[in-house]
């Protein structure tokens, strides 16, 4: 089953802070490569584990005011979507260089 994992990472100023290019790119459609990190309890948590479900994967900082500004409309979404096999994952970076 395929994974739809948008990735938004909206960022702003000079150089947006560091240089996107050597990055991977993400691919509509196309299942997005398995990744784990710890859960707010300090649980692991694999992408594997939202197998057949829908996606939204969000990746945010406090220091990225488009980030903040965003989490209203999310969770809107959320609200409009959650009993359809649908999911977010805010995964949020702690410093830059977390990035």
């Amino acid at each position: 089953m395929l994974i739809t994992a948008a990735v938004v990472i909206l960022l702003q100023g000079k150089d947006l802070f560091f240089n996107l290019s050597h990055k991977p790119r993400v691919k509509a459609r196309v299942p997005a490569p398995n990744f784990t990190f710890p859960g707010l309890d300090d649980k692991k948590i694999s992408l594997t584990d939202f197998k057949g479900k829908v996606v939204f994967l969000n990746i945010w900082a406090t220091w990225c005011p488009p980030c903040r500004e965003e989490m209203p409309s999310m969770e809107k979404l959320y609200q409009e979507l959650k009993g359809n096999d649908f999911q977010i994952l805010a995964v949020g970076l702690l410093d830059i260089t977390d990035y």
